[in-house]
């Protein structure tokens, strides 16, 4: 079931990957999936209610996601689809073929990015949590 799950996972981000404009936005998406998954474990590293073989179970699921991910993306770079892409967007652009404005991120504007990236993880990290029972685990437990 767990590995139907994460070849769901590389599946839909093999799809996204096809979907690329730019060799660099092919390379964009391996490493917001790569940031997201270190910052999962470093959340489930710093939580205090999770049991030692929790983190390792999780660790192991990461590092799972991590391999499958870099597979699929050597896999992709083989292809004729992958050498028919522009280094950058920037050359997309150049040729006319598209009407998107690349403009500078302002500081808001990446903090919501590094926002939006720490949610993905959490609830990464909340949905490979959840047991047979699919009831998802408390993060914390209410003292005092």
């Amino acid at each position: 079931m767990e590995q139907e799950l994460l070849q769901q996972e590389i599946d839909t981000y093999r799809e996204k990957v096809k979907q690329c404009r730019s060799k660099e936005e092919v390379w964009q998406i391996k490493e917001d999936y790569e940031d997201a998954l270190f910052l999962g474990i470093s959340v489930v590293e710093s939580n205090s209610v999770l049991s030692l073989e929790q983190k390792l179970e999780f660790t192991v699921i990461k590092d799972t996601k991590l391999s499958m991910m870099a597979e699929m993306i050597e896999e992709f770079t083989r292809t004729p689809e992958y050498e028919a892409l522009p280094d950058q967007a920037e050359d997309i652009k150049e040729s006319g073929n598209s009407s998107e404005e690349a403009a500078p991120m302002t500081a808001e504007e990446e903090l919501k990015l590094k926002q939006i990236k720490r949610a993905k993880a959490v609830s990464s990290y909340v949905g490979s949590r959840k047991g047979e029972d699919s009831q998802e685990p408390a993060p914390f437990e209410a003292k005092g």
